[in-house]
């Protein structure tokens, strides 16, 4: 489709590539063509959208170019006909994409479930990232996990016992899940009485809930995880200080990467969603990192 111009980081490009597997996936890229680097942001969820990952397309400059994506089942991206969301064909989706950039090598940014997806991309193909960022991320550690979406249920109930959030969450409407989400969004916040921080405009519910089942129920995972032992390229693991999945998924991260280059970022006087709650201090981090 035709080149558009934004007001900082330059051309922006809408293209669908075709995976392996013939799910057709919706990118987003702002900033040149030609650019030396090549970064690709990963959204959460699952289910939600590359909307979501709007904030990152500021660290696009003229050397860097930004690049989102719908996963497969999500946004305007295609559902699969075997309805298989497995991690493994998360990363081969997210290598047709790297392939189609002619992109050598990537920059990638994870955030919540799409950190999942970039860890694992990076064990197994490690030579093919030159920088891992991991964005209140979703260890590779099915027991982690778990205990995590138990620790937001908690928050959930806290805060609809002081009427922060309803007691009845909107059911799912047409599949989907936007109304259900932004009702506990305030247990996603440091604080829950703040204005909405963020719009996001779609959340597959099917695709949610095939992917979460299909990731608690994959024992390959825990597998892939040691393979991240391998991956030595810079890392930065950055969380809300207050981040409702709790400290742990970063401190799983960091026993992942044993052998990485890895720094760690906690944004003050946010929670999970750190891009929405603190953007400047979040970019400036990542930004910051990625100069060096």
């Amino acid at each position: 489709m035709p080149s558009a111009e934004t007001a900082n980081a330059g051309p922006v490009r809408e293209v669908q590539v075709v995976s392996g597997e013939g799910v057709v996936l919706q990118t987003r890229t702002v900033g040149p063509a030609d650019a030396t680097e090549t970064l690709i942001a990963i959204h959460g969820g699952p289910g939600l959208s590359l909307e979501a990952m709007s904030a990152f397309e500021s660290l696009a400059e003229p050397g860097r170019r930004v690049v989102s994506y719908d996963q497969r089942g999500a946004g305007r991206s295609t559902s699969p006909d075997d309805l298989d969301y497995s991690l493994e064909v998360q990363v081969s989706d997210l290598e047709a994409i790297r392939k189609a950039l002619g992109a050598e090598s990537v920059q990638l940014v994870g955030q919540s479930w799409g950190g999942a997806i970039a860890a694992a991309y990076a064990a197994t193909y490690p030579q093919r990232v030159s920088a891992l960022v991991l964005v209140g991320a979703v260890p590779l550690d099915r027991a982690e996990y778990l205990a995590g979406q138990r620790r937001f249920q908690d928050r959930v109930a806290e805060l609809q016992q002081v009427g922060a959030i309803d007691d009845v969450i909107p059911p799912i409407d047409q599949g989907s899940c936007l109304d259900a989400f932004n009702a506990v969004l305030p247990a996603y916040l440091d604080d829950p009485t703040m204005r909405s921080p963020t719009t996001l405009t779609s959340c597959a519910a099917d695709t949610s809930r095939a992917t979460y089942e299909a990731f608690v129920a994959d024992e390959s995972v825990e597998e892939r995880a040691k393979h991240l032992a391998a991956f030595k390229s810079p890392v930065l693991l950055l969380a809300g200080e207050h981040d409702v999945f709790g400290p742990d998924w970063l401190t799983r991260n960091r026993e992942l990467l044993a052998n990485a280059s890895v720094d760690t970022k906690l944004i003050a006087d946010a929670g999970h969603l750190v891009t929405a709650e603190q953007p400047k201090e979040t970019m400036s981090a990542i930004m910051a990192f990625l100069q060096n």
